[in-house]
């Protein structure tokens, strides 16, 4: 054997070799092939397959979008669906709901077979779970700059959610988290760059993937390590366990793998070719062993694997910048719905850029507005310069926590509008020195001249308070005047009442006693003289007869003179008092109508004589109403003192008074009882009840 003859062990080792490379790299593409393939979503409908439909969020990029132009699906979750339903032999359809709580509904009344959500406790009680086919990271993000401590970011910082996310469902009933809302992840993105918020909370893969599409890696950063950690899953309807087993079976060797893999990369980040330089040397030096076909083939293999990847991340980068073109389009029409500009101004230079609504604002075409610090402040009115460069220099040397002003500024047509600016420092150099300021312009004219018309409106509300004022108190004045006359009057009249009944009652006393002393005298002397003429002429019968008659006429008058003395002023009220002229009236009245009257008075009881009279009167009318009008069987009287009142009590059985008889023209009777106690600021009481009776109550102040 020479140098030249080659060895036959190594020659057989060489071959070896040689077949078990062939078969590795035939095995590769294979399942290079195959991921190709499985690649499209396009998949033909195979008829006889089993048709399910699954529900997804209308507007969730990438988790899964629905785009209403083409109507159709697309996201991680679909492209996840669709392998998995050719993988089961199931037909998949889709819907779309606009929130993620929709979702459960349209599961559990079978308006959809499955669905993607957040597992949680609460979710499982509706609904079956699959395995996880995602992990979700919740993490805190802030500028480059900032220099916030994880530990206090909700006690310190205002903290930007997604609306109705995740993190929002886990932070709005903590009241001591201060939140703001965000549509999307890319409006969050740009409220936390322009200072909007000092933190964002959400979900790690989504906020890093606008984070690269917009390329803001190096604006902000991750603060901490993720606070919370939840998985994705497919829900399914609690009855469907058939459909759970079928899939769980499918997704147990897919999640992980190569496939996943790629879809992952294709919607949360944009995927390294898998032909790098490393890998094409190295196969390469392969191929040059085995046959310089194989390597030509491998490396058209190559370049067209690496020409889709860079056909699909132009396609996904025009898709970014049309959606940043969207959102800024939207930003610029909020902010001009909303009255609102934003400024960047570079406090070094004095150079700024303000956003086109404040020259619209002004008047201006924005194509010739250019904003300089010092054009600004020559535009502010001339009282506004100084207190505006005051809190200024206050908010820069740290004095105060925030730029905020109002101001008026100059516009276009020589007219002032009023700006509210609004100011945030975002950059500093290293010793702590302003050099760059963001912050808004919003048009608050409308307000301004609403508060001040409110103002005017206040002042002259005042003014006519204040007149409306002296003109009530004058009034009041008059009436108090007015008011203390009648009083004088009114107690001048009680008095001058008391005095005339005393009046009346002293002549009726008087009256009473001369008719008794004369008149009593005379009918006594002409009674005795007549019959002594009857005496004298016995024996003459029609002398007799004759002063029969008289004496009886005489009898009778003396009888009418006694009566009338009585009620003009009984003696038994002089000599006895009030109790004792009651229980005599009351017999008077029982021997006159045959109603017996049951009359309790209590002993010692004190009352001056102008109330006896009062109170006398009042139980002779109450008896007098009743023997004409009450049709009663029995009457109850008392008479009694209480805390410095006397009070008498007149209660019979008959018919019972009505409002209507109190409130008769002619009932002088029931009006004369309540002016009798007038005088003494006394009180008369009357109640009846049909076919029970009428009950008097008279209470009368012991002065």
């Amino acid at each position: 054997m020479t140098d030249s003859d080659p060895d036959p062990g190594a020659g057989n080792a060489f071959s070896e070799c040689h077949i078990a490379d062939a078969l590795r790299l035939f095995l590769i593409t294979v399942i290079l092939i195959l991921t190709h393939i499985t690649s499209s979503r396009a998949e033909p409908v195979n008829k006889g397959k089993r048709p399910i439909t699954a529900v997804i969020h209308c507007n969730y990029s990438p988790v899964s979008y629905w785009n209403n132009t083409t109507n159709t699906p697309s996201g991680f979750f679909v492209d996840i669906m669709d392998i998995v339903a050719a993988r089961t032999g199931l037909q998949v359809s889709y819907i779309c709901r606009d929130n993620w709580d929709a979702e459960i509904p349209a599961i559990e009344t079978g308006e959809a077979d499955l669905g993607v959500l957040m597992k949680t406790k609460q979710r499982e009680k509706k609904l079956l779970f699959s395995t996880p086919i995602d992990t979700i990271y919740l993490s805190y993000f802030a500028r480059s700059e900032s220099d916030i401590d994880p530990e206090r970011v909700f006690s310190d910082h205002i903290l930007g959610v997604i609306n109705r996310g995740i993190t929002y469902e886990q932070l709005r009933d903590r009241e001591w988290v201060k939140l703001h809302i965000y549509g999307d992840y890319q409006e969050a993105l740009f409220g936390l760059l322009a200072g909007e918020v000092s933190l964002f909370a959400g979900e790690e893969s989504m906020f890093l993937k606008n984070m690269r599409e917009t390329g803001l890696e190096n604006r902000i950063k991750k603060v901490g390590k993720p606070f919370f950690e939840t998985q994705r899953c497919l829900a399914i309807r609690k009855d469907n366990v058939q459909l759970l087993e079928l899939i769980n079976k499918t997704l147990k060797g897919f999640v992980g793998g190569p496939e996943y893999q790629r879809i992952y990369l294709k919607w949360y980040g944009v995927p390294t070719p898998y032909w790098t330089n490393r890998r094409v040397l190295t196969v390469s030096g392969l191929f040059l062993i085995i046959a310089i076909s194989g390597i030509a083939f491998w490396r058209y293999v190559s370049i067209s694997k690496m020409n889709t990847v860079l056909i699909r991340a132009m396609a996904e980068r025009k898709e970014a910048e049309v959606a940043l073109r969207t959102t800024e389009e939207r930003l610029s029409l909020a902010l001009k719905a909303a009255g609102q500009s934003v400024y960047d101004f570079d406090l070094v230079t004095g150079e700024g850029i303000v956003s086109p609504e404040y020259a619209l604002m002004l008047g201006y075409d924005p194509a010739e507005f250019h904003e300089t610090v010092p054009k600004w402040l020559k535009r502010l009115h001339p009282d506004d310069r100084e207190p505006e460069a005051a809190v200024y220099r206050a908010y820069l040397e740290g004095e105060i926590p925030e730029y905020k002003v109002e101001f008026r500024h100059k516009t276009k047509d020589g007219n002032w509008k009023w700006m509210l600016s609004l100011g945030k420092i975002i950059k500093r150099d290293s010793d702590g020195n302003p050099l760059r300021m963001i912050g808004t312009h919003t048009d608050i004219t409308e307000r301004k001249e609403a508060e001040e018309a409110l103002r005017r409106s206040r002042d002259q509300m005042e003014t006519r308070v204040l007149e409306r004022t002296a003109e009530l108190r004058h009034e009041i004045d008059h009436r108090t005047i007015i008011e203390a006359e009648l009083k004088l009057h009114q107690e001048q009249l009680r008095k001058l009442y008391i005095k005339h009944q005393s009046r009346r009652e002293e002549e009726r006393a008087k009256i009473a006693r001369e008719i008794h002393d004369e008149l009593g005298q005379v009918m006594a002397a002409v009674r005795m003289n007549v019959a002594w003429m009857k005496m004298e002429y016995s024996d003459h019968q029609k002398i007799i007869e004759k002063s029969s008659e008289i004496l009886e006429l005489i009898d009778g008058t003396i009888t009418s003179v006694r009566r009338i003395c009585s009620e003009l002023r009984p003696d038994v009220l002089d000599h006895l008092g009030l109790g004792a002229a009651i229980a005599w009236q009351a017999e008077e009245f029982t021997r006159r109508s045959g109603i017996p009257c049951d009359v309790t008075v209590k002993e010692g009881i004190k009352v001056d004589s102008d109330s006896c009279i009062a109170l006398f009167r009042i139980f002779q009318e109450a008896l007098t109403n009743v023997m004409r009008h009450a049709d009663a069987t029995e009457v109850e009287a008392s008479l009694r003192d209480e805390r410095g009142k006397v009070i008498l009590k007149i209660i019979d059985n008959g018919k019972g008074i009505t409002e209507e008889d109190k409130s008769k023209p002619g009932g002088f009777g029931l009006l004369g009882m309540r002016e009798r106690v007038y005088p003494w600021r006394g009180s008369v009481s009357i109640k009846g009840s049909p076919n029970k009776g009428t009950r008097i109550e008279v209470i009368l102040p012991q002065e």
